[in-house]
């Protein structure tokens, strides 16, 4: 008996189906002609969630004989899918049409906008505009039933892409025309460099030496001419350092710069 009904069951729930599915392809002609044609149905997603729950529960009454059988859970479960394709299949057009109609607005507002030198930045408010013009027109488009995103986000990524490609042509032609000079975003680095003509002090073999040098003699014949330095100590007196004078006298802490360079040679 129980094999018996859910035979039954499984012809009567599998008629049902296809009864429903091409009930609605015939009484929503409307909706069909108007995809063919370009259009866009007012508040697709609330009006497609009417059209799964009317025929979902048209399906469950036809079939409440058979709700504790196999074939009952199955064939809904067929039914459901077939449903949700059919509906999937006109909100893709639906949100691949809204895409062709922001390009269409972006190409025409773009027309409009004055060649000045903040084009850039009026392209860039525009691409935004047309983005929150998309995503608040698609958001209502999608049914409850379909659970993610990925349609909505296809169509996005390619409007974005679509509307940038525009935006470089409209700027190759204004600049093409001499309308427009992108702006220069190379950053300026100033440098001030002061070369001290002495920072070692003179040396013998390439600086001439005047009567106000102090010389270093030393009788040896290999070191007779040597370098001679200058070198301020912190306490703030000047000192000239020979190169015969012992390294033991004078602490290196000490050779430090405490005043300007140009003034450290001026000094006896």
């Amino acid at each position: 008996m129980k094999m018996i009904k859910e035979i039954l069951g499984f012809e009567l729930c599998s008629k049902t189906s296809d009864d429903l599915i091409e009930d609605f392809k015939k009484n929503n002609e409307s909706w069909k002609i108007c995809i063919i044609e370009g259009g866009l149905i007012q508040n697709f997603g609330g009006e497609a969630g009417k059209v799964y729950n009317t025929l979902t529960t048209s399906f469950d009454i036809r079939t409440r004989l058979f709700r504790d059988t196999e074939s009952y859970l199955s064939s809904r479960s067929v039914f459901v899918e077939k449903l949700i394709f059919v509906l999937s299949e006109m909100y893709e057009k639906q949100v691949s049409k809204l895409k062709k109609i922001s390009l269409q607005n972006f190409r025409v507002d773009i027309s409009k906008i004055y060649i000045s030198n903040n084009i850039d930045q009026d392209i860039k408010s525009l691409i935004n505009t047309i983005k929150t013009f998309f995503e608040s027109k698609a958001k209502p488009m999608k049914p409850f039933f379909i659970h993610n995103s990925w349609i909505i986000e296809k169509e996005k990524k390619e409007l974005l892409n679509g509307v940038r490609e525009i935006a470089t042509e409209r700027l190759q032609l204004a600049r093409l025309k001499g309308n427009f000079l992108q702006k220069s975003r190379n950053p300026i680095s100033l440098s001030f460099h002061f070369l001290h003509p002495h920072p070692f002090g003179k040396d013998l073999r390439l600086d001439n030496f005047t009567s106000s040098d102090s010389f270093d003699f030393n009788p040896e014949p290999a070191k007779r001419a040597g370098l001679m330095r200058q070198f301020v100590e912190r306490n703030g007196n000047s000192n000239k350092f020979k190169i015969g004078r012992s390294n033991n006298e004078t602490s290196l802490d000490d050779l430090v710069y405490q005043k300007e360079a140009a003034k450290l040679f001026n000094e006896d």
